[in-house]
């Protein structure tokens, strides 16, 4: 049974097999923190609505969703509507940034799309099959399902009686 060691050095956790391990590699993490870039960056929905605001820590990466319409309504210098950290890349924060603020412009009357904040054509074809799920699960509650029973259905890919099946419409729906 081999034992790890894990100490505080220098401010950085670090584990290892020995003392002189465990610093090697709070000093191979310290030299990791330290020349990285900590440029943060900012993506803005189209019409607006929302902003992203995309930051690097020592260790991971970490974004936060502003609602630009409710920071102004109560006059603040900022409103977080959502934030999420532990990413080991700028590019998986920013993809999850992205589709966080593409989701968030669903329920919102904006008109925006929310596949315009989206790079790939794999996220907006994700994007799309959220939406659908999303639809489904709102079209069977209103048939009268329950909530583990509307879940079910829409994790089939169950269509409700009336079902709409262009992404538009779903959209329209879901803001109803």
């Amino acid at each position: 049974m081999s034992k790890t060691i894990t100490i505080q050095y220098c401010g950085m956790q670090a584990e290892g097999a020995t003392v002189k391990e465990a610093k090697q590699n709070a000093a191979r993490k310290l030299e990791a923190a330290i020349s990285g870039d900590y440029t943060p960056k900012i993506i803005t929905t189209p019409g607006g609505k929302y902003t992203a605001i995309l930051w690097r820590e020592p260790e991971w990466y970490c974004y936060s969703v502003l609602d630009n319409d409710k920071r102004r309504e109560a006059g603040r210098e900022s409103l977080m509507y959502g934030s999420s950290s532990g990413y080991k890349t700028m590019a998986d924060c920013e993809t999850s940034a992205r589709n966080h603020l593409a989701q968030n412009l669903i329920n919102t009357a904006t008109g925006e799309d929310g596949q315009a904040v989206l790079l790939s054509a794999d996220d907006r074809a994700d994007h799309r099959r959220y939406v659908e799920w999303q639809y489904l699960y709102k079209a069977w509650k209103a048939q009268g399902l329950g909530d583990n029973e509307a879940h079910d259905s829409a994790c089939q890919y169950k269509t409700p009686p009336n079902y709409v099946a262009h992404y538009e419409d779903s959209v329209r729906f879901l803001r109803s």
